[in-house]
């Protein structure tokens, strides 16, 4: 046994301990309706040799009349039991995993999450957990009538007729032969149905969710081609495994019947020398037919544990990833830490930001984005952090709330390590805001609440943040004020509106630190002009990036970006001093740019 598979095995058996007490009543349930089934044909064989004898024994058979119906009801209350128990044990066990996962998940570096596609995600949050609770229910059922009725019939066949029983019984051998020839067919087919669901499942995420693009670019012919080859693979691989399914079955079924024409041919011989009464070939007939449903179990419980057991190495692989507070960047001197490594709070300081030789790399490429990066921010300053596409500003702004760790260097907050923070609270003391906010289908109300550090239900709060991010409550844009439904992505929303949104929700907040990553792009100057303002006013500190000149000359301080490292760093007016250099040819590009725009608006 593989230390891989084992791993998967002990997380099995973790996950289904979790509901242990309700799959134990489970248990209970379906064993008692087991030794009742089994006690069923030994009431039959009394009855039939009892009307074989003469004179008849009415009283006896009344007493297995009444015995049979008294054991009936006792199996009915018992699989209200185990039905009621076993469903309440899938269900908490689905609950608990998708907890679980969704923990882990929001724990992830950022790096991680963008290296994942949403649609593998989804897939093992329904179907993976699916298959992993499903043994609580279908899987326990199973499970426990195929132990129970092939170790109970058996003996109790060998018991009522051991000169006949061993023959009946010896095509049952066949049974870890089938066993292991089916195992390793369903694990693998398995995995490959789930990896084509996976592709299937992303590649209909981002069809959707770029809907707009596809119809502009007239490509719909080739994405509902990709998409019928994805299900067209799907479909495929899926009727692999179900044919895999479909012969377990009848595989096993097959060993009980081969036991039946057994009994036939010899128990009716034995019938008729009288080695065996007529009641005994009865039961044995009934016993026969009572394992060929344990035949089929065997061969379900096979492929429900392939699944789960699949199952659980794709949800191992996700829980085992190392989460943000396990990543570090150099290694830490114990002698500055001020307060231990995860309880340090932030403290007031003069300079509340500082880059000291920063440097990032992404685990997959050898090539650094950033190399020491130097820099601070100082409290009640605005920063303007500047540069070509590609150059690293994106990646030093998720260097700040440690949505990445660097790979060497130090990045101080108030003269303390980021390492040493808090995770939760440092991230309450910076607010990001996006190029591409993230709007959420819902009210306009929990759109402004989503990043609050506290829910805000005071109307005069709620509507004081969006004046003041330049987005009035009018009637023809919200027609139901602070409640109007804000559909998916923000699609009834323009792209200015999404960003002013997004402005309006930092105004819910109290942070130290307000970084805007191109946050106005698509606002209007004089808009952007006012938004900055209450920005300002707002936050301890400011960072931000832009690319219109009356924004960047406002700012106290900017820092150029090129190719990763610091080209710049100064007042705006010192900077434009420096012929040929980055910000003054920017400056001048950007002036010409404003005066066409301002020339063709006239």
């Amino acid at each position: 046994m593989s230390t891989s598979t084992s791993r998967y095995r002990r997380f099995l058996i973790t996950s289904l301990a979790a509901v242990r007490t309700k799959l134990a009543l489970g248990v209970v349930a379906l064993l008692v309706v087991s030794v009742a089934d089994a006690a069923l044909p030994l009431l039959l064989k009394e009855s039939v040799d009892t009307i074989t004898k003469l004179p008849t024994s009415y009283s006896t058979l009344l007493f297995c009349a009444l015995t049979y119906f008294l054991i009936a009801a006792i199996q009915a209350t018992a699989r209200l039991v185990y039905r009621t128990s076993l469903g309440r044990a899938q269900t908490q066990c689905g609950s608990s995993l998708r907890a679980s996962l969704s923990k882990k998940i929001f724990q992830l570096p950022h790096f991680t999450l963008h290296s994942t596609k949403s649609g593998d995600l989804v897939n093992r949050f329904e179907s993976d957990v699916e298959s992993i609770s499903i043994l609580c229910d279908s899987g326990t059922i199973t499970l426990v009538d195929a132990i129970a009725y092939t170790t109970l019939m058996p003996l109790i066949m060998l018991w009522l007729a051991p000169s006949t029983s061993p023959f009946v019984l010896l095509p049952l051998l066949g049974i870890p032969f089938l066993t292991r020839f089916f195992e390793r067919r369903i694990q693998s087919r398995y995995s490959s149905y789930q990896k084509s669901q996976d592709a299937l499942i992303s590649f209909s995420q981002e069809s959707v969710r770029g809907l707009r693009l596809v119809k502009s670019a007239a490509c719909e012919d080739s994405i509902i081609r990709h998409y019928r080859n994805l299900g067209d693979d799907s479909v495929r691989v899926g009727l692999r495994l179900a044919r895999v399914d479909a012969t377990i079955g009848p595989a096993f079924e097959s060993l009980g019947i081969l036991a039946a024409l057994v009994l036939f041919a010899l128990g009716g011989w034995h019938v008729s020398t009288g080695l065996i009464s007529l009641g005994t070939f009865v039961a044995l007939h009934k016993y026969i037919q009572r394992l060929l449903w344990p035949m089929q179990a065997i061969g379900v419980t096979l492929s429900l544990y392939q699944r789960a057991l699949t199952s659980a190495s794709r949800l191992v692989d996700i829980l085992d990833l190392p989460t943000e507070g396990t990543l570090s960047s150099a290694p830490i001197n114990r002698s500055q830490v001020v307060i231990g490594t995860e309880s340090a709070t932030p403290k007031s300081a003069p300079i509340l930001l500082r880059f000291d030789n920063v440097s990032f790399s992404y685990p997959s490429t050898a090539r650094p984005i950033l190399s020491n990066i130097s820099f601070q921010v100082e409290r009640g300053e605005t920063v303007a952090l500047l540069g070509d596409v590609g150059s690293g500003k994106s990646t030093i702004f998720s260097l700040i709330p440690r949505l990445l760790i660097p790979t060497s260097g130090e990045i101080l907050w108030e003269n303390q390590r980021l390492s040493q923070l808090q995770l939760s609270l440092l991230r309450e003391q910076v607010s990001l805001l996006p190029q591409e906010p993230f709007i959420l289908s819902a009210s306009l109300a929990d759109n402004l609440n989503f990043a609050a550090n506290q829910v805000v239900n005071e109307h005069d709060s709620l509507i004081s943040s969006l004046d003041r991010a330049a987005l009035p409550l009018l009637p023809s844009i919200f027609p139901a004020g602070l409640e109007t439904q804000i559909g998916e992505r923000g699609i009834t929303l323009s792209g200015g509106q999404r960003q002013r949104l997004s402005i309006a929700r930092a105004f819910l907040r109290s942070p130290a630190l307000l970084i805007a990553d191109d946050a106005f792009s698509a606002l209007d100057s004089q808009t952007e002009a006012s938004v900055l303002k209450e920005l300002r006013a707002h936050a301890k500190a400011l960072l931000l990036t832009s690319q219109r000149l009356a924004t960047v000359l406002s700012a106290d301080r900017i820092v150029v970006v090129v190719a990763g490292r610091i080209a710049q760093n100064g007042r705006p007016h010192d900077l434009l001093k420096e012929s040929g250099s980055w910000f003054a040819n920017f400056y001048e590009r950007q002036r010409l740019v404003e005066e066409v725009e301002n020339y063709v608006s006239l």
